[in-house]
């Protein structure tokens, strides 16, 4: 199963949860704040990408379309 797949069906509020962090990053200004302060990070950014299950993701990217991880890649580093 795709990790974010798993994600939204590894627990009957999944999906909820999923919803209610996207909710909050569009509404509120001080989870917008944490939300760039950590994503610019290298720390951070290093972590992320070298968690597993990101790894997994990046690996399907890599095997379905690649331009897709690389027009994803080149906007976010």
């Amino acid at each position: 199963m795709e990790p974010y797949v798993y994600l939204c069906n590894s627990q009957p509020q999944g999906r909820q949860r999923v919803y209610e962090a996207f909710s909050l990053l569009q509404n509120e200004s001080s989870v917008q704040r944490i939300v760039v302060s950590l994503s610019s990070d290298r720390a951070v950014w290093d972590a992320v990408m070298n968690n597993e299950v990101v790894r997994e993701l990046r690996e399907s990217f890599y095997a379905g379309d690649e331009g897709l991880w690389c027009l994803w890649m080149c906007n976010t580093t």
